[in-house]
């Protein structure tokens, strides 16, 4: 019974001589054999603070490896990012770095465009009635020369001058004025009115635009209407002859 204790006791003393030799084994695998030489065995924290040093981002005067990171902290988190520079020699990289400038001029560019309107030509005449016609149920009101009231004078004057042909009326704004200028200049008479002229009553008490068929359009008391050349009270005097026939002005069209 002695004899296998003292074997015990020599086996547990050898197998804690052999444990602490392993261990100081293990302990200088990881200290460089040979001075100058680097380890064989780099630890995760080495790996995380040994960075190339080249980068010019990076400050180059802590040494590497000096300090240990928090254990409870993850590596992953904690290791620094390096971004490598674009080579000048990769031409996928220029291409991209191309693109990605080019990219938000384009936009800005595309956004600025607007397409220009369409611009036809119509007979004077035609637009200076549907100018007139556009009008249409606007109040009366004396004086006043639109968009929202008129009087008869008024009216001619918003209708001429919105399709730029404010000079055939001289820029007149009084129907007696109106009929006094184109009776001096022998342009006035009781017959052979063409679609544009103008047409005055009670020797210049009211003026409207002929638009054909016997009917002009006016800003009466009730206002803005088209009614039969006779209809007026006052009676009518006489056609006002601007020649607008052959005439014609330009238009503009939104581009669909």
């Amino acid at each position: 019974m002695t004899g296998t204790v003292s074997r015990l006791g020599r086996l547990s003393t050898a197998s804690i001589a052999a444990l602490g030799a392993f261990a100081i084994v293990l302990s200088s695998a990881s200290v460089p054999a040979v001075a100058g030489e680097p380890a064989t065995d780099v630890s995760p924290a080495a790996s995380v603070v040994a960075v190339d040093t080249s980068n010019p981002t990076l400050d180059s005067s802590e040494p590497s490896g000096t300090s240990e990171p928090p254990t409870d902290v993850d590596m992953a988190d904690t290791a620094p990012v390096v971004t490598a520079p674009v080579s000048s020699d990769d031409p996928s990289a220029a291409f991209s770095a191309s693109v990605s400038s080019a990219a938000p001029a384009a936009a800005v560019t595309a956004a600025v465009v607007v397409p220009k309107p369409v611009v036809t030509r119509i007979a004077a005449a035609t637009a200076v009635v549907r100018a007139a016609e556009s009008h249409i149920g606007a109040r009366y009101r004396h004086g006043a020369t639109g968009p929202r009231a008129f009087d008869c004078s008024g009216l001619v004057y918003r209708a001429f001058t919105q399709v730029g042909l404010a000079r055939r009326i001289h820029d007149l704004h009084s129907a007696r004025a109106l009929y006094a200028y184109f009776r001096r200049h022998h342009l006035a008479s009781r017959s052979n009115p063409q679609v544009g002229d103008l047409v005055i009553w009670g020797h210049g008490a009211h003026v409207g635009i002929y638009i054909g068929h016997g009917k002009a359009i006016s800003a009466l008391v009730r206002g803005v209407r088209i009614h039969a050349v006779s209809a007026v009270l006052s009676g009518f005097t006489a056609y006002l002859h601007l020649h607008l026939a052959g005439l014609t002005v330009p238009v503009r069209h939104p581009r669909a």
